[in-house]
């Protein structure tokens, strides 16, 4: 086990995401494999007027602060400065939220691709 007061504010946010997350989708799993894993995704477009926040879910946001945490991790471990982690972070996060919401299902039919 790492020791976390060695780390610097930032490296510590990063890995609070990262795992926070981590522990949200191995949840997710679990649940999945016992069958769990209907149209109980609570999404933006739930609330009423948010037609084209269809794409924003609890599968997507943790899909999110997962690539977010874990590549601002790698980047800032090996040496780069934190905008550099915090944008590659803020990429992979998008890049992968953007794809759960993709391949939900439910998202497909509710968001319009541009």
């Amino acid at each position: 086990m790492p020791d976390f007061s060695a780390f610097g504010l930032p490296l510590l946010v990063f890995y609070s995401m990262a795992i926070l997350a981590s522990i949200i989708l191995v949840i997710q799993v679990v649940a999945m494999l016992f069958g769990f894993d209907g149209d109980s995704d609570f999404r933006m477009d739930d609330l009423g007027e948010a037609d084209g926040l269809g794409f924003i879910s609890v599968r997507s946001l943790t899909g999110f602060f997962g690539g977010f945490g874990w590549m601002g991790v790698i980047m800032l471990e090996g040496g780069f400065a934190l905008p550099v982690a915090t944008a590659a972070g803020v990429g992979v996060g998008g890049v992968l939220m953007l794809s759960v919401a993709y391949l939900d299902p439910a998202s497909i039919r509710r968001t319009p691709l541009p």
